[in-house]
Formats: structure tokens, C-alpha cells, sequence
């Protein structure tokens, strides 16, 4: 029974969610894939910080101040380019 019930919670979750957890579980997920992931899961914060006319470079250095990103700001700045812009 247990099994048919977290079938059901996968299939609630969107495709991009489905992938990302996927990603994230591998017992050594490739960095591209972890900061990809990060980025994705915090792209409503960083596409809100923009329209509120933030750069790209004060998101990235209060995300990473934060601990939010590990990566550094050229990856941060092509994520936001090819993600969002």
C-alpha cells in the first residue's frame, strides 16, 4: 500500500521537479547537475530580484553570502542568461 502511495506523490510532481530529484539522489550527482538544480529551485527568487531591478552580480553575491549557491558568478551569469533572460 505504502508503495502505490508514493507512486501517486511522483506523479503530482512536475517533470522539471521529477528530474531534479532524480538528479539530486544519484549517490555522486555531477556538479553541473547539483547547481543546475540549485539555480532552478531558486529561479522565482532570482527572476523576482531582477524585476525588482537588482543586478545579476549583487543576486549572485547575496545568494552566495547566504550559502545559497556554491558555484561562482560566470555559471550563476549563464544560468540567468540561458534560464530566464
Amino acid at each position: 500500500m505504502a508503495k502505490d502511495t508514493d507512486e501517486k506523490k511522483v506523479e503530482k510532481l512536475s517533470l522539471s521537479a521529477r528530474i531534479a530529484a532524480r538528479g539530486v539522489s544519484k549517490k555522486n550527482p555531477s556538479p553541473y547537475v547539483k547547481n543546475r538544480t540549485v539555480f532552478l529551485a531558486l529561479r522565482p527568487e532570482i527572476q523576482g530580484a531582477l524585476d525588482d531591478g537588482w543586478n545579476i552580480k549583487i543576486i549572485w553575491d547575496t545568494l552566495h553570502e547566504e550559502g545559497k549557491v556554491n558555484f561562482g558568478y560566470q555559471a550563476f551569469r549563464r544560468y540567468v542568461n540561458n534560464l530566464i533572460l
